[in-house]
């Protein structure tokens, strides 16, 4: 005895059938018969896959779901822990405009012994800020160079990422 599967309209049947009868299964045209052997295999298979189609009801989670609070959950989260994890690390000046890596206070145009040579800045009043205050920035400038490419001065020593 053979088994075979036919699938028509939602419905799935499993028949048996004897060996010298075979029967198209309804895959692409396809016809094969399946032993006992292989029939319980391939049913276990086609049943597990059923399994994983079938579907899964999610819970109270979506009924409950308000995207405006989701929304607000998440932005608290992620302000979290770019305040744990990055903050730190990506600062590249203290509260007062000086360097973390060593705690130099450089001017904006990278000259060691300069006393500041910018006009004071709106909000630390400090002459070595440059177009952009240095307190808690994130960021140093590496190179002054002109238009056409020319190094005026570079960063005098290593700062790290």
């Amino acid at each position: 005895m053979h088994s075979i599967i036919t699938l028509g309209n939602n419905a799935l049947k499993c028949m048996d059938i004897p060996e010298s009868l075979y029967q198209q299964i309804g895959l692409n045209g396809h016809c094969f018969p399946l032993r006992n052997s292989e029939s319980a295999q391939f049913f276990q298979k086609l049943e597990k896959q059923l399994k994983c189609l079938a579907f899964q009801n999610p819970g109270p989670q979506v009924a409950d779901f308000n995207p405006e609070t989701r929304q607000q959950k998440k932005k608290a989260c992620m302000s979290q822990m770019k305040q744990n994890f990055f903050y730190e690390y990506t600062k590249k000046y203290d509260k007062h405009g000086r360097l973390l890596c060593n705690d130099i206070d450089l001017c904006d145009c990278l000259e060691m012994d300069c006393l500041g040579c910018f006009y004071p800045c709106p909000k630390c009043n400090s002459n070595k800020c440059g177009p952009e205050c240095r307190c808690n920035r994130k960021w140093v400038y590496d190179t002054i160079e002109t238009e056409a490419g020319d190094v005026i001065s570079e960063l005098p020593f290593f700062v790290p990422d």
